[in-house]
Order: C-alpha cells, then sequence, then structure tokens
C-alpha cells in the first residue's frame, strides 16, 4: 500500500502539496494538531482555522481515503470535559475556543484516535511499552489495539482518562505520556521493539531549530526499525510492505 502521511499542521498548508496527487494514493492519513500555529512561523489564527475547515471539506469529499486523527492540541476542542479539567497544557487558541470546539462538536465522526492500515498503527504521539500497559493487562492485536483506543473517544474525557497522560518529559507526572502525549525519548530511550511488536507511525516532537542565519530549519524523521516520527512540517510517501519513507515534493 501506498500511504501519504501528514504530520502536525498547526495552521500550516503543505499538506495541499498531495490534493493532485491524490490518484497515487491508498490512504491520506493526518496525524493531528490541526491549529495553535507556532508563533515563529507567522500563521495568524483565521488562516489557520480556514485551513482547518479546508481540511474537513477535503476529507467529507475523499471519505474513503482520508483519515484524520486527533493530536494533544485538538482534545480540548474536540471534548468540553477535557478542556474544564485544564490538562491540556499546550498552547490554546483561548479567545476562539468556541469557534473552533463547534466545528470540532459539528464534525465528530471525522475524527479518530487511531487508525490500523497496511499493518501499521497511526496515532499522533505513538504507543509506548509504558502505556500499553497501564490501558490493558490483556494480550491484543494491533487491531485491538486501535478499537481500544478509539473507545476513549466514547468514554469519559475528564481528569481521569488515559489520554491525558503526560510524562516528566512533558512537563507531567505520570510514567509514560500517552498516544497523544508521549514525547519521542520515550521511544528512544527504552527497548520498544522487545515490548511492542507491531509497527507505527506518529509525529507530536517538533523537528525544528534556529539556524546560524536567523532562520528555521526543519530536522530529518527520526526512525526505528519499528516506529517513524514524522513531525517536520512536511508530508511522506509511506511504503506499507517495505516500512520505507520519502517526503513528497
Amino acid at each position: 500500500m501506498k500511504i501519504l502521511v501528514n504530520p502536525d499542521i498547526h495552521g500550516r498548508t503543505f499538506w495541499t502539496n498531495g490534493i493532485e496527487r491524490i490518484g497515487d494514493f491508498d490512504k491520506i492519513i493526518f496525524l493531528g494538531d490541526y491549529l495553535d500555529p507556532y508563533h515563529f512561523e507567522n500563521i495568524d489564527v483565521e488562516s489557520a482555522i480556514a485551513n482547518f475547515i479546508d481540511i474537513m471539506c477535503f476529507a467529507k469529499e475523499n471519505a474513503d481515503k482520508v483519515v484524520l486523527l486527533l493530536g494533544n492540541h485538538d482534545i480540548a476542542y474536540y471534548s468540553p470535559a477535557a478542556h474544564k479539567t485544564g490538562l491540556y497544557g499546550c498552547r490554546h487558541l483561548i479567545a476562539h475556543h468556541g469557534q473552533i470546539s463547534s466545528l470540532f462538536s459539528e464534525n465528530t465522526d471525522l475524527f479518530k484516535i487511531a487508525h490500523y492500515e497496511g499493518g501499521i498503527l497511526f496515532t499522533h504521539a505513538g504507543v509506548t511499552p509504558l502505556w500499553l500497559r497501564v490501558i490493558t493487562n490483556e494480550p491484543l492485536t494491533t487491531e485491538q489495539l486501535c478499537d481500544r483506543l478509539n473507545d476513549f473517544l466514547t468514554e469519559d474525557l475528564g481528569g481521569g482518562s488515559p489520554l491525558h497522560m503526560v510524562s516528566a518529559y512533558r512537563g507531567g507526572y505520570d510514567v509514560s505520556g500517552s498516544c497523544i502525549w508521549a514525547d519521542v525519548r520515550e521511544m528512544v530511550s527504552r527497548d520498544i521493539k522487545r515490548f511492542i511488536g507491531f509497527r507505527q507511525v506518529f509525529g507530536h516532537t517538533l523537528l525544528a531549530y534556529d539556524g546560524a542565519d536567523g532562520e528555521i530549519h526543519y530536522g530529518n524523521p527520526i526512525e526505528s526499525d519499528n516506529w517513524k516520527m514524522l513531525d517536520t512540517a512536511c508530508a511522506y510517501k509511506l511504503d506499507t510492505d517495505s516500512f520505507k519513507i520519502t517526503q513528497l515534493k
């Protein structure tokens, strides 16, 4: 299978590069975080919201191909219970919360926490071994795990939801970050292959740095044998058979 993966959006429009080439792909998967632009990218709020609306329209028009996942920045807009806890702990467009929350509530059927395709689990931030142990004591297939993750959206998303777990890497106190909060260092610092046999693709951890020229530069994806972290402000073509990625140009 050929899958086009769009990492964290945050108001960026790089995802439009794949529109005219939609026929080249079996699926187009967005990894979440549609709003809350980075200040250094100079994307205004109105443009970010318009971009989000365009993404939802694109998903509706291509419902058989497009998958929209939720990220940590999205959940407080998506769920009133999550917003009330104050646990979102990230940039949040408070002045525009009502407008954005309404967009999510009017289109809840478009969004998921996880997607399983071509033998690969797609989430916003990845599933760590420690968090997997927290959410289930039962052996699950990857498809069953995907269903379990999506079940969270039908359960209480208040303060007790496992989706709100945040580790010390992100300023939290939990043993591990959830699949919308895990930092890539939680993957690098542990033998994921030993504990988790399935392949996964996620974003969430921004790969950007200030260059000597005063410009913002984006690094390369971080990869392991069975996972890829793609938050680099551009889209990637993924071959599910070889588990190889190439930047969409």
